[in-house]
């Protein structure tokens, strides 16, 4: 049996397909519980892998599967043992018994799952979820920075950031941004404006788009950096185009009143109109800031 038409089904679910109805909610059960068979059948790595993005996104619906009835089956004889205290009827402990089981068959992208709903779960889940991921190679820093989030849940701060500088050192942007966080509220180690905003500025020219807008709200503020609107621009824009929805409202609003660059209400109303398209509340932005919308 093919897992195409359930994989097809799953970024259905992730868009909201079953919330707004055009995905029937008979036919998510039935593949739910047809994943159950192939998966208990087959033993196959990729099938676990796919059942248990389906009950992650049973747990954090985003439009998914909010609202469809979904029942968590009975759990089965787990083929892998979980030291967890995540219940087993819990669609989230079934997520990491899935995860666990595809991990150790040898899929690295179960195993990257399982580290992440670990970070929020227990001690015992974060040593499973370090133990499988061992056997994989490295490659950016990924599994490195993995170990350090799992450090830092753990509150093993001094190993977190020994992890985290390992991992962005091998070029991980996330590693370089948590770094910058990190520094600059002293959480682990003592705090180092400079350092801080070293990190953020390699991690934003890696492409990370939190810290691209961040340096760009440095350079409006004048925060750790000399204060230059027209750069600030700059960071706004490289920010917005990766899909940050606050910087596309900043230019907005800088463009509304001249700041940086020339006044302009229509690249102003353009930059409000990418904002909200990206799902950000634009009146209640200017309404803070005690702006009018120039689109009103």
């Amino acid at each position: 049996m093919s897992l195409e038409p359930y994989a097809e089904m799953y970024q259905r679910l992730v868009r909201g397909d079953a919330l707004i109805g055009i995905l029937p909610l008979a036919e998510v059960r039935q593949a739910v519980t047809n994943l159950w068979d192939l998966a208990t059948h087959t033993d196959d790595a990729g099938t676990w892998l796919l059942l248990g993005r389906y009950y992650v996104v049973h747990r954090h619906p985003q439009g998914a599967f909010d609202g469809t009835g979904v029942d968590v089956p009975a759990a089965p004889a787990w083929p892998r043992a979980v030291a967890t205290d995540v219940p087993e009827d819990d669609p989230f402990g079934v997520a990491v018994r899935c995860f666990a089981h595809a991990a150790g068959k040898g899929s690295l992208d179960a195993a990257i799952l399982l580290a992440r709903c670990a970070r929020e779960t227990d001690a015992a889940t974060r040593a499973t979820a370090r133990a499988l991921l061992s056997p994989f190679p490295d490659s950016g820093g990924t599994l490195t920075y993995e170990r350090a989030v799992l450090a830092y849940w753990d509150g093993d701060l001094g190993t977190s950031i020994a992890l985290h500088t390992e991992a962005a050192q091998a070029g991980h942007i996330d590693a370089m941004f948590e770094l910058y966080c990190l520094y600059a509220k002293g959480e682990g180690v003592e705090a180092d404006e400079a350092k801080a905003q070293r990190w953020l500025e390699r991690a934003a020219d890696g492409g990370h788009g939190r810290a691209v807008y961040n340096v760009g709200a440095a350079y409006a503020s004048g925060r750790g950096v000399e204060r230059d609107a027209a750069k600030a621009i700059t960071y706004y824009e490289r920010a917005a185009n990766l899909g940050n929805a606050r910087a596309a409202a900043m230019l907005g609003y800088m463009f509304l009143v001249g700041e940086g660059a020339e006044a302009s209400p229509e690249r102003a109303s353009e930059w409000f109109d990418d904002a909200e398209a990206m799902g950000f509340d634009v009146e209640d932005f200017c309404s803070s800031l005690g702006i009018e919308d120039p689109r009103t």
